[in-house]
Parts: structure tokens; sequence; C-alpha cells
């Protein structure tokens, strides 16, 4: 079930409290957004990360929780923000996103897969796959000061 969360709206957890669905009512793309978080892994450990992700978290959301987002979510919300850690470092996302593309997504990474061949394509392929079957999917790459320069550039640029 729901509970209130911490920040606004409602704060749904897995058994070990690990990952929570928190409502948004405001900024892109406008209207009611959900941000689910499927992991704390990452191979960057960037000191302005507030989820504390790193390469030696290892929490990552099982099907089973995507499936209570969606029991929970599904006809209140019109988006999902898909985030991490980078969700791309895990080998069952594309399971992930499939359970959660209820309706229109906004995947966030960190663009590490725009030089490796077979993880662009499985993102790509995944993201054009659930295009075609459903809502819009989108990429959205992290281009800051904060993470590892050019990364970000190539992944905006290989996804058009």
């Amino acid at each position: 079930g729901r509970e209130k969360g911490p920040v606004s709206g409602y704060d749904c957890r897995n058994s070990k409290g690990d990952f929570s669905v928190k409502e948004r009512k405001d900024g892109p793309p406008p209207g009611r957004v959900i941000t689910v978080r499927l992991t704390a892994r990452c191979q960057n450990s960037c000191a302005h990360c507030c989820f504390e992700c790193s390469s030696e978290r290892t929490e990552t959301m099982s099907v089973e929780t995507a499936r209570m987002v969606r029991e929970t979510f599904e006809g209140e919300t019109k988006w999902l923000n898909v985030m991490g850690g980078e969700l791309t470092l895990l080998k069952n996302y594309p399971s992930l996103l499939e359970e959660l593309h209820f309706v229109a997504l906004r995947v966030v990474t960190n663009g590490w897969w725009v030089d490796k061949e077979d993880a662009r394509r499985l993102l790509l392929e995944t993201v054009r796959s659930l295009t075609q079957s459903g809502p819009p999917v989108y990429i959205g790459v992290s281009r800051d000061r904060f993470h590892p320069k050019g990364v970000g550039e190539r992944a905006f640029d290989c996804r058009r």
C-alpha cells in the first residue's frame, strides 16, 4: 500500500526500504510524475549524488517490486522517471522497463554505454521496442560538470 512520504506525495518502499516511488507535481514533463529508482549501483561515486550511489552498492529493484509500482500507480500518472544509480548496469533492466512501461518513461542514464557497442545496442533496441509497443520512452543523459567529460555529449549524439 501507500504511505505518506517524507518529501511530498507518496513513498512506496520495497520490503528492505531501499527503493521508493515519490510523487512530483513540478518540473518537466508537466503533470504528475512518479520517480522510480531501480538501483543504487553506479560506476561513479559522485559527491553530489543524493542517493549515495556507487560501485560498492548492490541494491536493485526486483521485477516483483516493479510490478507493485505498476499495480499501485497505473491510472494515476502519465509519466515515470526511471533512474538509479546507473540502471543500464543491471542485467535485467529491459525486464524492469517492460514492467514499468504502463505509461511514458523518462530513463535517466550517465551515458557510460556510448562507447560500449553491446550495451548501447541493448539500450537503444529496448527503448525502440518499448516505444513501438506503447507509450514513448525517452532517454535523459546526465550532462553536467559532475559527470565524466564528453560521455554525456557522445550519448546525446548517439540517440538521434
